[in-house]
């Protein structure tokens, strides 16, 4: 009689994101021997994650910093593990939003205009017009996201960020709606893009902040946000995935990756930013677009458990 397969989640058990709640009980149901590791402890765990048949890294910050992540998914692909979704280095690159937009552009790939601050004397480029949305380059999860009305404003948020150690991006805010696309497998299939439908497609309230992303955002959620399918025309659709995957091409991204969006009112897409660590909650962008292509969940993570050791198996 063979073994049930054994597969690692590998997660960050302060962070608001509870994907490994919604994927360990789903693999055990399937008779999938899952277990959970507290990326801050991963020392302790990495033979039982190197032996895995496959390893979901859904690391959000180690010591309480995103841009530590990417160096458990460099230890665990170093280690021999079969990982869900690229590999570690252009997982690096999405990880850090101002290297990998200077990759997008130069690639032809339209990014909101912007500028990335690394000292308290920085200024912003003259022609850099506002509203402003700013970020820490390496957070995610809208982790330190802030919408700035005017220039003083942004360049202030930028130095508080720069004086607690990040690079900070400022870009111009893309008035429009918010879409991702997330594409899974080698060769990248695209699921149908997902609308984020937010209060409005202007000003503060046009953002996806962290209080909203982290309180009850998922399908079919309550009016302050809601995640919807269906809602784009065929040719907006396409689109949407050329974009994608001109950008997963450009980063270097397969696997399992989700790139998030904005439509302009004419109709044209930018891109935000690449996430090489797409959430898995039920009712999260990438277990709605699964389910609009067909997948449950429970079909959705056995592809990509499927892609994973496909994987191992051709170097």
């Amino acid at each position: 009689m063979s073994r049930p397969l054994s597969v690692g989640v590998v997660h960050t058990a302060a962070s608001p994101c509870r994907c490994h709640a919604s994927v360990v009980p789903a693999l055990r149901a399937q008779g999938i021997d899952a277990f959970e590791v507290d990326a801050e402890a991963l020392p302790l765990h990495l033979p039982r994650l190197v032996a895995a048949d496959a390893v979901f890294d859904q690391t959000d910050t180690v010591g309480g910093r995103g841009w530590l992540r990417s160096a458990v998914r460099t230890a665990l692909e170093r280690a021999g593990a079969a990982l869900v979704g690229p590999t570690a280095a252009a997982a690096a690159l999405a990880d850090d939003k101002a290297a990998a937009r200077v990759r997008l552009e130069a690639a032809g790939l339209a990014v909101p205009p912007g500028a990335a601050l690394r000292s308290p004397r920085d200024r912003l480029p003259r022609g850099l017009a506002g509203p402003f949305v700013v970020k820490a380059a390496n957070e995610h999860g809208s982790r330190r996201l802030t919408y700035a009305a005017g220039r003083g404003e942004a360049l202030a948020a930028a130095r508080r960020l720069v004086a607690d150690g990040h690079v900070a991006l400022v870009e111009s805010f893309v008035p429009g709606l918010e879409a991702t696309v997330t594409l899974l497998g080698r060769p990248t299939r695209a699921l149908p893009p997902v609308e984020v439908r937010l209060p409005a497609t202007e000003g503060r309230d046009a953002i996806l902040s962290f209080a909203r992303k982290w309180t009850g955002f998922k399908h079919g959620a309550a009016p302050g946000g809601r995640l919807v399918t269906g809602t784009f025309s065929a040719a907006r659709v396409r689109r949407l995935v050329a974009m994608a995957r001109r950008a997963a091409r450009a980063l270097g991204l397969d696997g399992f990756v989700r790139f998030d969006l904005r439509v302009r009112p004419d109709g044209t897409p930018v891109l935000l930013e690449a996430n090489p660590r797409p959430s898995l909650e039920r009712g999260a962008d990438a277990s709605v677009a699964a389910a609009a292509a067909g997948l449950d969940f429970e079909a959705f993570l056995a592809r990509l458990l499927r892609e994973a050791r496909r994987a191992r198996r051709t170097p």
